[in-house]
């Protein structure tokens, strides 16, 4: 059985999941940490990781609130997640630029001393 890569799912309050597109693939520690977050009443963004597919994906995670409730806490959330297609690193290079070793790059944060490429690198 392959395992998904992208989807749509909904969980409940206790972070379990409830329903899924044919896709979704199974809620990871990082996925499970946006999700405390927007259980908590907060959006959360899923930064961009390396899927199943070998592909960068990145999703959302947003709060279900009861209708009588006072909209502090979820009953469940939204969880959804997208790969990014190689197309991304393909836009990145600039049309018409002459120059042979300029490159740009996608990196983040990585502790406080170092940053992770989020690009392939040229070389």
């Amino acid at each position: 059985e392959r395992v998904g890569i992208a989807g749509i799912g909904l969980v409940d309050k206790e972070g379990k999941s409830i329903v899924g597109t044919p896709d979704m693939p199974p809620l990871t520690a990082k996925i499970r940490a946006a999700v405390a977050k927007a259980l908590d009443g907060e959006p959360a963004v899923i930064d961009l990781y390396m899927g199943a597919s070998g592909l960068p994906t990145m999703g959302f995670v947003l709060p279900v609130f009861g209708i009588q409730d006072d909209g502090t806490k979820g009953i469940g959330a939204v969880v959804g997640l997208k790969t990014i297609g190689n197309d991304l690193f393909d836009r990145l290079k600039q049309p018409g630029e002459s120059a042979k070793t300029t490159e740009t790059y996608i990196v983040r944060a990585k502790g406080k001393n170092a940053v992770e490429y989020l690009t392939p690198l040229a070389d």
